[in-house]
């Protein structure tokens, strides 16, 4: 089992240097965004907004693996479906490739729901993981040539 509390860890740093990079959402910031954002927004400050509800969801997931509350995995692990269903990657012209990205990250989360529902702890804590490398898989692509 140390294994994966090292894995863990190791997830938790990186989600800590990703957080740093957007404000720091409260930790149970409502899913819903306001009315004049809903539907097919296509403003970079409202992205932002959804990966900061991301990177807070990611924690409390990272949070109830560690504790062993599948449940609240289950119900952030929701609430990042819906958050990541919300997204219009029209502001960028690669949007075919982050819609791509976009709907894996949403099928990885949504295992991980079902993972957390029945209980099953070790195939959640893989699913996270997946989640996690979607995250990083994404951010790479979108990275300017020049840092990556």
């Amino acid at each position: 089992m140390r294994p994966r509390v090292g894995v863990l860890v190791l997830v938790a740093t990186a989600g800590v240097a990703a957080a740093a990079s957007f404000p720091n959402p409260p930790a149970r910031a409502a899913v819903s965004v306001p009315a004049q954002e809903r539907g097919q927004d296509t403003t970079r400050a409202a992205l932002r907004r959804l990966m900061a509800q991301k990177v807070a969801r990611a924690e409390l997931i990272l949070r109830g693996l560690a504790q062993g509350d599948l449940k609240a995995v289950q119900r952030a692990a929701d609430e990042l479906v819906q958050i990541a269903a919300q997204a219009n990657w029209s502001v960028d012209p690669r949007e075919g490739r982050f819609a791509v990205h976009e709907a894996e990250f949403q099928r990885r989360a949504a295992q991980l729901a079902k993972f957390a529902r029945d209980s099953d702890v070790h195939a959640s804590y893989y699913q996270f993981l997946q989640v996690m490398l979607s995250c990083f898989d994404c951010h790479e692509e979108s990275r300017p040539p020049h840092r990556r």
